[in-house]
């Protein structure tokens, strides 16, 4: 038997790659409603950002990928041309049918698309209605779709494919005008994740617009849904705008910014109950013990993460780290929080020492200082090795518009872990309960994200 993994993985990127999106209600209409994940891939737009060229010839790949599939593109680039005509560009979904996933889209010209496969050496089986091929995955076309499913077996792959259109027949991703709208917003990836996979609730999706443009990887995400299902989430959201009362202030080479709005008048104890039977037993339990903590607080919480040495955070017992956190508490309530970290500290045998206004632990590994300021809270904790301060920049005005928000830094990552990277990795991002944004740009590079990043790790 012939092992045709090679054209399986041409056909597939052909498609994939010359794919955009196109509000298609014959593609909609077969995407069942009830799916937990949809996804619509403009490869047009990821093909510029993998610099993959596409002309007349077929697909030009960079020198970075062809070491991976520049021959075996080249001893096949006119089967690949013909695939690309063949499919209709405006039309490529991928959604999840259980613990599988299926590629979908429409043939513009279905013979020739059929005939390429033919003259491949692909056997065509005829299985309740469809025409199926088997190239180490599954296609099966019918009428002028196709169908990629990623199973040898061609009668399992008909039957999960029919199990999926019955479900469509009875409510698809088309009767859901939010769903619908939200999945044609022309990204390079459009991705819409279904609430009720992890809350009681229905009818509300997060969608996540992703794009890549030059050295810079954008998300966009957004719940969406009907105006009860939305009301019903912000009725147990646990943020608030992250506001001004607490200054965020980190060093100028701060490693990781975070702050987060925390509901004072949130009922945890009912929200601890919902969890419960969401949550494994070990994330429920960490929960549980942090529960003093986030019913003390009302108000911001921010944390910074320093360090002099990337390297000593992997696998390093004396890692070079200073992390300074900061938690607006409620009235009367810091110091039930300082007793609450003596309480923690004492069942590690440590016995702290009054200085001020702080009480401080210390030992060979680290030293950590427990204070107050008014009704905040304040723990700095530091390894012998932590860098000094530096001049500190105040995030407060760039972080409080949103409920919650996070900067990630790397200035350099030279020899970080093993590789030679001539350039820095900034990440930022902000994030509220009705919308979040996360950016990671290559800095010091002219280049392209994805390239850039492969090259790295070669």
């Amino acid at each position: 038997m012939k092992n045709y993994s090679v054209f399986s993985m041409l056909a597939i990127v052909a498609c994939i790659f010359l794919a955009s999106c196109s509000k298609s209600s014959e593609v909609l209409s077969s995407i069942p409603a009830s799916s937990p994940v949809v996804a619509r891939i403009d490869l047009d737009k990821a093909a510029d950002a993998f610099d993959i060229k596409m002309n007349g010839d077929g697909i030009v790949l960079p020198e970075y990928l062809k070491d991976i599939l520049g021959q075996r593109l080249a001893d096949n680039q006119q089967n690949v041309k013909k695939l690309c005509s063949s499919v209709d560009r405006q039309n490529m979904y991928m959604f999840a049918s259980k613990n599988d996933y299926i590629i979908t889209c429409l043939l513009t010209d279905v013979e020739t698309f059929k005939s390429v496969l033919t003259d491949s050496g692909y056997e065509c089986r005829h299985i309740d209605g469809f025409d199926v091929y088997n190239i180490s995955s599954s296609l099966l076309i019918r009428d002028n779709q196709i169908w990629i499913f990623d199973s040898g077996n061609a009668d399992s792959a008909v039957t999960a494919v029919k199990a999926q259109l019955k479900l469509a027949e009875e409510k698809s991703l088309a009767d859901v005008d939010y769903a619908a709208d939200a999945i044609c917003s022309n990204n390079t990836v459009d991705l819409l994740v279904d609430m009720e996979a992890t809350s009681a609730i229905t009818n509300c999706m997060y969608h996540a617009a992703i794009n890549a443009k030059g050295n810079t990887l954008e998300m966009n995400t957004k719940m969406i849904g009907t105006k009860e299902a939305i009301d019903s989430l912000k009725a147990i959201y646990a943020c608030q705008k992250i506001g001004d009362k607490l200054k965020i202030n980190a060093p100028e080479n701060a490693l990781f910014v975070a702050a987060m709005g925390i509901k004072g008048d949130y009922d945890w104890s009912t929200r601890f109950e919902q969890s419960g039977a969401m949550l494994p037993y070990q994330a429920m339990a960490m929960l549980q013990a942090a529960a003093p903590i986030l019913k003390a607080i009302d108000g911001t919480v921010s944390i910074v993460v320093t360090t002099a040495d990337l390297n000593s955070l992997i696998g390093n017992l004396a890692p070079s780290l200073n992390i300074n956190v900061r938690a607006m508490a409620k009235e009367g309530a810091v110091l039930e929080l300082k007793q609450h970290f003596a309480d923690m500290f004492a069942k590690m045998a440590l016995k702290g020492i009054e200085q001020g206004d702080k009480v401080v632990y210390e030992t060979g590994l680290f030293r950590a200082s427990i204070g107050c300021e008014g009704n905040i809270l304040c723990i700095d904790f530091a390894t012998p090795t932590a860098p000094t301060s530096e001049a500190t920049v105040n995030m407060t005005d760039k972080f409080e518009k949103y409920d919650a928000a996070v900067m990630l830094n790397i200035p350099s990552l030279s020899d970080f872990q093993g590789l030679n990277v001539p350039y820095g990795l900034t990440i930022t991002g902000n994030g509220s309960f009705e919308k979040a944004s996360f950016k990671a740009t290559l800095t010091g590079t002219d280049g392209k994200f994805f390239p850039t990043i492969y090259n790295s790790f070669k």
